[in-house]
């Protein structure tokens, strides 16, 4: 008696491709990119790699955070009343 057993993993289509280009085009993160893909994170990092696509990591998402909120301290010092 054998049994079938589910595959293990889930192929991509190319609405999956698709979907994960436009995310790495609007910066996204890994992280984000997982949810929205609903895949695991490793998953997700290898196909962006094989289709030559780059996703942010949370550092480099971080840094930027940091960095508009430096921008925007900034320019709120220089534009409130004195």
């Amino acid at each position: 008696m054998t049994s079938k057993r589910p595959p293990l993993y889930r192929p991509w289509s190319p609405s999956d491709d698709e979907e994960l280009r436009r995310l790495a085009s609007l910066g996204a993160t890994v992280l984000r990119a997982t949810a929205a893909l609903n895949r695991r994170s490793q998953t997700v990092r290898k196909r962006a790699n094989e289709l030559g696509v780059q996703l942010v990591g949370m550092r480099e998402a971080k840094r930027r955070v940091r960095v508009l909120d430096e921008q925007e301290l900034r320019s709120s010092r220089f534009n409130s009343p004195a």
